[in-house]
């Protein structure tokens, strides 16, 4: 609706910018319709202690920063708080841009813009962009939203070319969670959020919700005001990481999770087990090695299903169409029911735990969600890792079992160190955890 609508205002443009991440899902359709490339502009909200949503302001990845000074006023929010939210908000943008663009950001020195978000409350977040995007000499910038609040889009208008609205709500108390309902894309069938290539896969950007440190900061929440930062995001992506370590999933169309994983489901769903080697990922063929196996279940119907793994950090990677990836058994949570899958098995470690010896084989395209035990790390081959440690490694290599003698009377948890897995090649990426997960004991 919103690209339809562009295109009978006749608006023009070189590149479309979407705000990660709920104005990404929004900004592909735009710059299809438009037929110009998508990158992102990211910036920070501030809030007020006890209310990050309350915008004090924000601040833009290269420090251009936007002040509601009667926010601020009335919040009795002093200068050393506001400078350290500042320096904080374009710190996480930052971050959040350098995860999100693979590359160098485009040059956009007298270009058309068209900049997207999913919709405006109080606009501190736009404006901040547009005044990044000022900074880089964009000739012409249209902001284009959804839903804006009629206060937010007199800011905007004193800020950008033109300010394009399908939606604009009276100003109300909460206008946040008002302005999420009236939103218009719909969550069933969204577009996918554009992806960082990372070394041959795809690692969509993990975007953790910033509300717990916040009330580290800040102290006990509302009850109200739990509920409303703890509530389920809608950004359209069928794969939606809630936080670091839950993930949703929005089930229209069949995917496959590991059993015991689901936290919590909405709608109407089955979950059908699946346990043999030939209809579904069981036990990664640790039978071998443990005598019994690790089922993952279908779901299918309509709804939403949450799940998690130990408390484990979720990866999300979307893969194209004939590309691949090994992953451990047990670090496999959930893929979409287009991705192939298949089993195999990586030498003998003797005595040693099965953990590194069984993968699943996964190729798009579609959706596929790993875990990690804290942040992983990507090399490059040629590296030797601990099979225990392994996680992931790109469809091109082939690992070997290699037994080095010299650590075989270390001290450590156990002697299995004397064993490790040989990637060789000069392609390729071999994604490893900080911790050592041991599979299942005979």
């Amino acid at each position: 609706m919103l690209a339809e609508r562009l295109q009978r205002e006749g608006v023009e443009a070189d590149i479309v910018l979407g705000v990660p991440r709920g104005g990404l899902p929004v900004a592909r359709p735009v710059a299809d319709a438009l037929g110009v490339p998508l990158d992102i502009v990211v910036a920070k909200k501030m809030g007020v202690p006890g209310n990050p949503e309350y915008a004090i302001g924000a601040a833009a990845s290269d420090g251009s920063v936007y002040r509601n000074e009667d926010a601020i006023e009335r919040t009795n929010a002093g200068e050393a708080y506001v400078e350290r939210a500042r320096a904080d908000a374009a710190e996480t943008a930052t971050n959040k841009e350098e995860t999100y663009r693979q590359g160098e950001a485009p040059d956009l020195a007298g270009k058309r813009v068209v900049l997207v978000d999913d919709g405006v409350a109080t606009g501190a977040t736009l404006i901040a962009c547009l005044r990044l995007l000022r900074e880089t000499g964009a000739a012409r910038v249209t902001v284009a939203v959804p839903v804006a609040s009629p206060s937010s889009l007199d800011k905007l208008a004193a800020e950008a070319d033109e300010t394009i609205a399908l939606e604009d709500p009276p100003d109300v108390p909460g206008g946040r969670a008002v302005l999420r309902d009236l939103r218009t894309g719909e969550r069933r069938g969204g577009h996918r959020l554009p992806a960082t290539r990372l070394r041959g896969s795809y690692f969509i950007a993990r975007d953790e919700k910033p509300r717990r440190a916040t009330q580290a900061l800040v102290g006990p929440m509302e009850l109200e005001e739990f509920v409303s930062q703890n509530a389920p995001g809608e950004t359209g992506a069928r794969f939606e990481l809630e936080n670091s370590k839950l993930l949703d999933i929005d089930v229209d169309e069949p995917v496959m999770t590991k059993a015991g994983a689901m936290v919590a489901f909405e709608g109407d769903l089955t979950f059908e087990g699946k346990s043999s080697a030939e209809g579904g990922v069981m036990g990664f063929l640790k039978e071998q090695a443990s005598g019994e196996g690790t089922p993952v279940m279908e779901v299918s119907g309509q709804g939403s299903v949450y799940v998690a793994d130990q408390g484990k950090r979720v990866q999300i990677l979307d893969l194209d169409a004939g590309e691949g990836i090994s992953v451990n058994g047990n670090d496999v949570l959930a893929f979409e029911g287009s991705v192939d899958y298949k089993i195999g098995t990586i030498g003998s470690l003797g005595g040693a735990s099965a953990a590194g010896l069984t993968n699943v084989y996964l190729t798009g395209p579609g959706m596929v969600a790993i875990t990690t035990h804290g942040d992983p790390l990507v090399l490059e081959p040629p590296v030797r890792t601990d099979p225990d440690a392994t996680v992931a490694w790109s469809e091109n290599l082939s690992p070997s079992i290699e037994t080095n003698r010299s650590l075989s009377d270390m001290v450590g948890q156990s002697s299995d160190e004397r064993y490790q897995m040989a990637f060789d090649g000069e392609d390729g990426f071999v994604v490893v955890q900080p911790y050592e997960e041991l599979g299942p004991q005979p």
